[in-house]
């Protein structure tokens, strides 16, 4: 049966009448929301016990910096281009930014609490753009969110360039958790942040929700990429287990080498060379030459040296003591018989083309340790993970702590930064003109605090390489004077991103596609379950910088 018009008519006024009804919930919910914020603020402002509520100008920071040569790393490329023009600006390391970020995020803080305040955490940080020697940094702070005993600080950075003044490039933003230091067995509240403005809104509901995703991920024993926090205890305690044993097993080959190499030269030269009488130096019968120091012979427990009899006059030779037709021969003689007379020098031009194996500035052709400097080519294309292995120590002094004399938070980043670096250069083996950026670094607590006087050492691996970049764990541990023993105390652990670049002036993009070493890791190690979560982390990397790069696009101009 078909509709009259009075019905179509009464149907229309009931839409529109739901409709009308929807809107004024929504609107009478969004008010009643802002309402309850304000009669709780204004029931705080009435309880005597309660710290009277701030506005968001109150914790307000803007300052910029200039850049100096400390704060910039010196890769080769800074050097003037051999195909003249101008030399490329060293780069701006990412702990020096960091280093400023906690300084502003401190003092924002601790203008809101009314006294002194300590970093606990930093969320992930992605760094958009570079900031190079002679830059401008520009940072504005300021307290987000206040809850009842901690607050979020929000920091934004742009760059300004000398070669165009006025315009601002985009950099970062970071959120910094800080809460108050405490003074005495008394609670101690914050006051509340009274938001004024719909930006200040905003922030406040989006600290509220990067908080509230912390605590359900803590309540879960999880990370924000789904890693139960046994994981991550574990992958912690092998890194540094891995650091207190001596860590990379090519540094204990290329050890054994040097020690062989230096018995080698220490025994050609008293067979061939000055004789040494503390010495005693002798033939067996199997083509070998044994030596041990005078007066502690092998039968009563002295330290007996042995090496190939052609190996050691190899190294004759190449020190220049011994060659063909001219040199003495090894006699067979008992301990304490002479040793033959040197033979005659070479010519100095020939001497100076050889090194000794003692010496670190040169290499001789038994130093295989060079090998593979000619190329990425000449590189193999595996490393185990041990071997990408860095450990950085560092004595924590007066100018290192913040107000409260404990360890500042931005130089923890800047030390954690420099074991990244360290350790990447392992898989980048014969690249040239192209060094290390910070691109990301993960979130960031702060456990334990650190203070005057306390040892600090920073290990770190490679977990993954991709295309050009590369993710380093690093572990940080602090070591307490008070402890004879050397105990040690897990204080920090950070994920880096770090990403290889060309100078502006050169492109090397075609040598660096492909050229970075595949990370292998012990089957059935926490380490692998921890890489294998690589590319989903590189994901939420890539998101949240498409979801920064809509918002505040490449550059800005004030």
């Amino acid at each position: 049966m078909a509709s009259t018009p009075p019905d179509k008519f009464s149907s229309v006024i009931l839409t529109l009448g739901a409709g009308l009804l929807l809107y004024s919930g929504a609107s009478i919910a969004v008010t009643w929301v802002q309402q309850t914020f304000q009669r709780r603020s204004s029931t705080s402002d009435h309880d005597p016990s309660a710290p009277p509520s701030k506005s968001w100008q109150e914790s307000t920071v803007t300052v910029s910096y200039p850049t100096d040569p400390s704060m910039c790393q010196y890769p080769s490329a800074a050097a003037p281009p051999t195909g003249g023009g101008q030399p490329s600006r060293p780069l701006l390391l990412a702990g020096a930014l960091l280093r400023l970020i906690d300084v502003v995020a401190g003092v924002a803080a601790r203008r809101h609490a009314g006294q002194g305040c300590v970093t606990v955490s930093l969320d992930s940080v992605l760094f958009l753009s570079p900031i190079y020697l002679g830059d401008l940094i520009h940072l504005s702070a300021a307290v987000n969110r206040s809850f009842s005993s901690s607050m979020e600080v929000g920091v934004r950075v742009l760059a300004e360039s000398p070669d165009d003044p006025g315009r601002l490039s985009y950099v970062s933003h970071a959120y910094l958790t800080f809460v108050l230091r405490k003074t005495s067995d008394q609670p101690t509240r914050l006051p509340r942040l009274v938001p004024e403005t719909k930006l200040q809104w905003r922030r406040h509901f989006l600290a509220g929700h990067r908080r509230a995703r912390r605590l359900a991920a803590a309540a879960k024993g999880v990370d924000e990429d789904a890693i139960p926090r046994s994981v991550l205890e574990e992958v912690r305690e092998v890194v540094m287990r891995m650091g207190a044993s001596g860590g990379r097993r090519r540094d204990r080959e290329v050890g054994k080498r040097t020690i062989e190499r230096g018995e080698r030269e220490i025994m050609a030269r008293a067979m061939y060379g000055r004789r040494d009488s503390t010495l005693v130096i002798q033939e067996d019968n199997d083509g070998h030459v044994l030596g041990h120091l005078r007066g502690e012979p092998e039968a009563a427990g002295g330290q007996v040296i042995r090496q190939p009899l052609e190996e050691v006059k190899a190294t004759a030779r190449h020190l220049g003591l011994l060659h063909d037709g001219l040199g003495n021969e090894t006699q067979e003689e008992s301990h304490d018989s002479k040793l033959s007379n040197p033979s005659p020098p070479l010519p100095r031009r020939t001497r100076s083309r050889m090194g000794s194996f003692l010496s670190p500035h040169l290499c001789g052709p038994f130093d295989t340790s060079a090998q593979g400097t000619q190329g990425h080519r000449d590189v193999l294309s595996e490393i185990a993970i041990e071997d990408t292995l860095a450990t950085v120590l560092q004595i924590v002094f007066p100018e290192h702590t913040n107000s409260v004399s404990i360890l500042f938070g931005g130089q923890t980043m800047a030390w954690l930064e420099q074991a990244a670096l360290i350790s990447a250069r392992n898989v980048a083996r014969g690249l040239p003109n192209v060094h290390w950026k910070t691109v990301a670094m993960d979130g960031l607590e702060f456990k334990r605090p650190v203070v005057v006087g306390e040892v600090m050492t920073f290990t770190a691996v490679v977990l993954r390489t991709f295309t050009r970049s590369c993710e380093v764990y690093v572990v940080a541990s602090a070591e307490s004077h008070d402890h004879a023993g050397g105990k040690r105390r897990f204080t920090n652990d950070a994920l880096f991103t770090l990403a290889l670049a060309a100078p502006p002036d050169e492109d090397a993009g075609g040598e660096i596609e492909g050229a970075l070493r595949r990370i292998v890791i012990p089957e059935e190690s926490p380490l692998e379950t921890y890489a294998g979560a690589a590319e989903r982390r590189k994901g939420r990397r890539l998101q949240l910088r498409e979801m920064l790069m809509r918002i505040y696009g490449p550059s800005e101009e004030q």
